[in-house]
């Protein structure tokens, strides 16, 4: 991988530690779900709907700040956004530890989504203009680090679980991390997309606007990304219940398959990042497609508890290079693109990202969590036929520029 100038390193692993607090964000309800349903639920608990309610108010105000910090970071700069994105995590992360109500839980997962949706805007463009060349490689190995935050989230729920520590005190632990990411990237460059590599003004982009925005590869590659979020964070948000409940798992048990579903992941993600190097992006994301509809299947009808569990954390692997490398096919098609061509794209996979969780949980009360499961098979399945799509659209030299 083309390495960026030596002055930029440290906000390389920058954007690395502020995907991991990402992902702390994110991981918060799935790793707490249960807890948050004996806490805030009285003693008849909480259903599936409102427990689906709380990853859908994350991942709706994710859209919000996303749609949001995209043009606004494009006009004001990275490094400020960056800056309100961890602060808003932070914030979000402070309250959900003090919280009462399960308003004020929902309130929390309001600046969580915020915070998460200005990150996710901000550290992709900033990444792929410090490694131009091999963005695919680059920005798989960015969310590899999303892999990481997971399983510390992970870790640290089990630690509560297991020594029964209470849970808020853990959130105050994790709520170290933002902090020290924020107060380290204040000081620290951040450079512009608008400007090349000795300092100057970028040429005028070949693509602007409209011309982006309106074309027919763009329209899919939202299309892509919204069922790629909903392929993995579907079985991500209900993965620690099911194995609970439907599983018959311990709480520990529950937060660890959802450890080894995001350890599975990260290393989707780096056996992705060297593998792109021979094999053309869409039909990797194909066989991951096949395989993870063929999980989900599996993962909600097998009548082997243990074996159901491995074809569910199964799925972290199968869909662990979905997310990034559409984000990489369109930054290669569209390399002038900006935060709002990533704010777009990012909106339209939390779209999925929130309604997969909460369309899981209906189905859970209507009928069962098996039964939600399964149908969120549909996602992959979908998938496969626009990927065909996009293979067929794709420029002859873009899978040398991955």
């Amino acid at each position: 991988m083309s390495a960026p100038a030596s002055g930029m390193r440290s906000t390389l692993w920058l954007c690395y530690a502020a995907m991991m607090c990402l992902a702390l964000s994110t991981n918060l309800p799935p790793v707490f779900l249960t807890t948050f349903d004996e806490t805030f639920g009285g003693v008849q608990g909480l259903s599936e709907e409102a427990l689906g309610r709380i990853p859908g108010m994350l991942f709706f105000t994710m859209i919000f700040g996303i749609l949001l910090a995209g043009p606004l970071a494009d006009r004001f700069g990275l490094k400020r956004f960056t800056l309100l994105g961890l602060a808003f995590v932070a914030t979000g992360i402070g309250i959900t530890a003090t919280a009462q109500t399960f308003l004020q839980l929902l309130a929390a997962m309001t600046f969580l989504g915020l915070g998460v949706g200005t990150l996710e805007v901000v550290l992709s463009p900033i990444v792929a203009h410090l490694v131009p060349h091999e963005r695919a490689s680059a920005l798989n190995k960015l969310h590899f680090f999303y892999c990481a935050g997971a399983v510390l989230a992970v870790a640290l729920g089990s630690l509560c679980h297991y020594y029964t520590i209470p849970w808020r005190m853990v959130l105050g632990v994790i709520l170290f991390f933002p902090v020290a990411v924020l107060l380290a990237f204040a000081w620290s460059p951040i450079p512009s997309p608008h400007k090349d590599e000795r300092g100057g003004e970028a040429p005028p982009p070949r693509h602007t606007g409209p011309t982006i925005y309106l074309s027919a590869f763009f329209i899919l590659s939202l299309f892509t990304i919204a069922l790629s979020g909903a392929t993995e964070v579907g079985m991500a948000q209900w993965l620690p219940t099911y194995a609970e409940r439907d599983l018959a798992m311990n709480k520990v048990g529950g937060s660890m398959a959802l450890g080894i579903f995001s350890i599975l992941m990260g290393l989707g993600r780096v056996i992705t990042a060297r593998i792109l190097k021979y094999i053309a992006p869409e039909t990797v994301m194909i066989v991951s497609c096949a395989l993870a509809a063929l999980a989900y299947l599996l993962g909600a009808t097998l009548p082997w508890p243990h074996a159901a569990l491995i074809a569910c954390v199964s799925i972290g692997l199968f869909s662990a290079c979905l997310w990034p490398t559409t984000l990489a096919l369109a930054a290669n098609r569209f390399p002038n693109g900006g935060s709002t061509m990533y704010g777009l794209l990012a909106a339209a996979g939390n779209v999925g990202c929130m309604l997969m969780p909460w369309l899981i949980g209906f189905i859970a009360t209507q009928v069962d969590l098996s039964l939600g499961l399964a149908i969120n098979a549909l996602s992959p399945l979908l998938l496969i036929g626009v990927l065909f799509w996009l293979r067929s659209h794709r420029q002859p030299h873009a899978h040398h520029e991955l």
